[in-house]
């Protein structure tokens, strides 16, 4: 069942140092929201200065063997930021946290925010906290700190907004049980879509999810199977679901990101991305979220998965190497360069590979 499940999608090209010239003419700020695949460090800096409060021995992820990130570097919407020479705040940095008391003065976050946190869901649970940072969350607190920071606003022609989110809610954890349907991620997924276009955003790149059964985690469970068909049909309600939105906001760039392809592409040809290991996770032998006993590979680059469940840093560097070229959406591209035309048509053809695949 899951070799049916892995598709080919050509994702790369040889474009991508124009394609940064590209996407950087118009993307001067970035905006993130979601759970641990775009979270640079919120969860730990929250738990690092409530830690008392929330009965934590220190602060999650643990770090080391963890970089502070659930991952052992930095996660793809940080590389993205960087190859656009931007470098977006944490929001827990500008205190954008439970309870939210904006304290910047004058200072204020020019290249945008990162508000993902790892554990969040889609709505407004933490799946591995007592503390709500859901995704729903994270948006209401960007738009309190929008109503009550009127000195700062967002330039939404050229700022970039980015949403992931739903890995919690099908994976579920020790406190909330994963979910059995998709009409809840769904129905947050498209709430938050909507609230992000009443508060002004222009440029949005929606993500969808990876097939979660092809983790470590899940990969021998005898719920493999079953995550991977929620995962699916989430993935086509949220393309469908995109679909809708263009056709009512036509005038909104709002452009769809498989993450999914990328993931299965490198599951399925993982020489294509310098990996020798997509099955078991670098960091062995560790209880999250503490383990003083715990062993790191030799070789992380050459591992999907640092642990059982998130992408090594290595792994998040390709993902914003797509991304990178998903940016293209964003702009015309003349018809007099074949290269940028090429990678168009490979872009946009991964969605039917892939539903060519999962059919067959």
């Amino acid at each position: 069942m899951n070799q049916k499940l892995l598709a080919i999608g050509a994702v790369f090209f040889s474009v991508v140092t124009p394609l940064k010239a590209t996407a950087a003419s118009f993307v001067h700020e970035i905006y993130s929201f979601g759970d641990s695949l775009v979270d640079p460090g919120n969860l730990f800096q929250l738990t690092l200065e409530r830690r008392v409060e929330l009965g934590l021995p220190a602060p999650v992820p643990q770090t080391p063997p963890y970089a502070q990130r659930l991952s052992n570097g930095p996660v793809w919407v940080e590389f993205l930021a960087s190859d656009l020479g931007l470098t977006p705040a944490l929001s827990t940095s500008l205190g954008l946290t439970p309870p939210l008391i904006p304290s910047l003065g004058s200072e204020f976050p020019n290249d945008g925010i990162h508000f993902g946190f790892g554990g969040a869901s889609t709505g407004t649970l933490n799946t591995n906290l007592p503390s709500p940072t859901g995704t729903l969350l994270q948006i209401a607190r960007f738009q309190n700190f929008l109503e009550s920071t009127p000195n700062f606003q967002p330039n939404n022609e050229n700022a970039l907004y980015i949403l992931l989110a739903g890995n919690n809610d099908y994976a579920g954890s020790r406190i909330t049980p994963r979910v059995e349907d998709i009409s809840g991620p769904i129905n947050n997924t498209e709430f938050a879509l909507s609230s992000l276009i009443d508060l002004g955003a222009q440029n949005i790149l929606v993500s969808n999810l990876p097939l979660l059964g092809l983790t470590p985690r899940f990969r021998e469970s005898p719920e493999a199977d079953d995550i991977n068909e929620l995962i699916m049909l989430h993935n086509m309600a949220l393309s469908e679901t995109l679909d809708k939105w263009r056709k009512k906001l036509p005038d909104i760039n709002l452009v769809s990101f498989d993450f999914n392809a990328v993931f299965e592409n490198a599951v399925s040809n993982p020489a294509d991305f310098g990996l020798t290991n997509v099955t078991t996770p670098c960091l062995t032998n560790f209880s999250f979220p503490f383990d003083a006993d715990f062993n790191i590979c030799s070789n992380p680059d050459e591992f999907l998965f640092w642990d059982d469940f998130h992408p090594t840093t290595s792994s998040h560097r390709f993902v914003a190497d797509a991304a990178l070229e998903t940016l293209r959406e964003f702009e015309s591209v003349p018809e007099s360069t074949p290269a940028l035309s090429l990678l168009a048509l490979g872009v946009l053809g991964v969605g039917s590979i892939l539903k060519r695949k999962i059919q067959g």
